[in-house]
Order: structure tokens, then sequence, then C-alpha cells
């Protein structure tokens, strides 16, 4: 995903969603937005020069962030919130404006 406005991957109320093996760059959002979804996985993702969040996840339960390469984002590299039973690991954030 090249170029895009607005998010690279946006992802609205569904469980069971896997994100993974994807190169989003130049997006002017964020890079993978993900609000109110359970039993998802962002994985294995390559996020550059986005204008705000490399992952933004809002909301739902038993999600994982793993091993995600996240560089030149305009704000946080990863940012969850309100997510129960979150696991984040593995993942590699640099040039993030706010981390």
């Amino acid at each position: 995903v090249t170029g895009v406005g607005n998010d690279g991957i946006h992802v609205q109320s569904t469980n069971g969603a896997q994100i993974t093996l994807n190169t989003i760059t130049a997006a002017g959002n964020n890079g993978i937005y993900v609000n109110p979804s359970s039993f998802v996985t962002v994985a294995n993702n390559v996020i550059n020069l986005v204008g705000a969040h490399g992952i933004y996840m809002l909301g739902g339960a038993v999600n994982s962030i793993l091993n995600n390469t996240i560089s030149l984002v305009g704000i946080d590299g990863i940012h969850a919130l309100d997510v129960l039973g979150l696991t984040i690991t593995g993942n590699s954030v640099t040039g993030a404006a706010d981390d």
C-alpha cells in the first residue's frame, strides 16, 4: 500500500482479522488502524513514512501486535488504547516523532 491519503489499512468492527505481511509506505494518517475489533493479529508488516501512528489499535480484546517493523512515523510507532488482553512483542520502532 503506497501513497494513500488516509490509513494504509483500516479495520472497523471486524473480529478475527489477520493483518500480516504488508508493506505500507506514505500513508497520510495511520499505517494500520484497528477499531474496535477482537482476536486480531497484526504481524510481520513493514510500515514507514506515515503521518500519524504506525499501528493504532483502539478497543477490542485478545489482540496481538507482533514482529512489525515501523519507521519514520509522525506520532507513535504503536498506539493502543482500551484493548483487553493485548500482546505486543518483537516489534521494531525507529524514527517515531513521539516515542
